[in-house]
């Protein structure tokens, strides 16, 4: 669970986008075994150290154009009891997770409305997925009207400075689940989730954020939508930043996000 990234060119970033990329398409290239030629084994070896960098930061990434999430306040309270679990687990340095089933109602506006029901494993540094939520998972995809599948899990880090961005590896995985999960003749979507606990440096408030992230393998490249709502007992749509926050829960809040990360960067780059 990498920290902040390095700042590194947009042509070197292309560039690792690309590598993920091919490895979602052909992950049996990260497989070292006794058929191996030498130029596969020093490619894995260097596909391996690239997935446990962090290089990418999503919230540079394009947006999906004229996007919107939509979580219903079932799956908001989830997000803010994931988020509260690894604030707790902090110094730990947990991971928690969860599957998001949804729609997409109209173009580009997806509605989450329902979280998997076998839990994810969580542990030091990652979350697994069982067996059983893998079974659920096809059993969704087959049996249900959901056609967005969400991968979502908090990055805690510990020092008052957290993981803002996605490791290469949950690029990967997004990209994976993508290129590879659905074995349907349906169009089932995957994104990914990173719901990130921010400590503001400038008092004892936590913050939380969340932004999603989305792999097109047309194009083999990623794109964000951090424009998100959730629904109130109206159900009526709330924009997150204006939602009310559970403080005993740590609920989940956009306001501030972007100056919290300056500040996290700059302390970053004064250490």
């Amino acid at each position: 669970m990498p920290l902040i990234p390095d700042k590194i060119s947009d042509e070197r970033i292309n560039e690792l986008i690309r590598i993920i990329s091919n490895l979602a398409r052909n992950p049996k290239r990260l497989e070292i075994n006794d058929n191996s030629s030498k130029e596969d084994i020093l490619f894995a070896k260097y596909a391996k150290l690239i997935l446990k960098n962090c290089n990418v930061n999503h919230y540079d990434l394009p947006d999906i154009p004229n996007s919107k999430i939509i979580i219903s306040n079932k799956v908001y309270n989830k997000l803010c009891d994931l988020s509260s679990k690894s604030n707790s687990y902090e110094r730990n340095l947990v991971e928690f997770g969860a599957f998001l089933y949804g729609r997409e109602i109209s173009p580009n506006t997806i509605y989450f409305e329902e979280y998997n029901y076998h839990r994810m494993i969580s542990s030091k540094g990652e979350i697994n997925v069982s067996d059983e939520l893998i079974g659920e998972i096809e059993r969704v995809i087959r049996e249900s009207s959901a056609d967005c599948i969400a991968h979502i899990h908090t990055h805690p880090y510990s020092n008052n400075l957290f993981s803002c961005y996605p490791s290469n590896q949950d690029l990967y995985t997004y990209a994976h689940l993508q290129e590879n999960f659905n074995t349907t003749n349906r169009n089932v979507y995957f994104l990914g989730g990173l719901i990130t606990p921010l400590n503001s440096s400038s008092s004892n408030i936590r913050l939380n954020d969340i932004c999603f992230i989305f792999y097109d393998k047309d194009n083999g490249y990623f794109y964000k939508c951090d424009n998100i709502y959730t629904l109130n007992e109206m159900n009526e749509e709330i924009p997150l930043s204006k939602a009310v926050v559970n403080k005993k829960k740590n609920g989940l809040v956009l306001k501030e996000k972007r100056t919290i990360l300056q500040n996290a960067s700059h302390i970053e780059e004064n250490n």
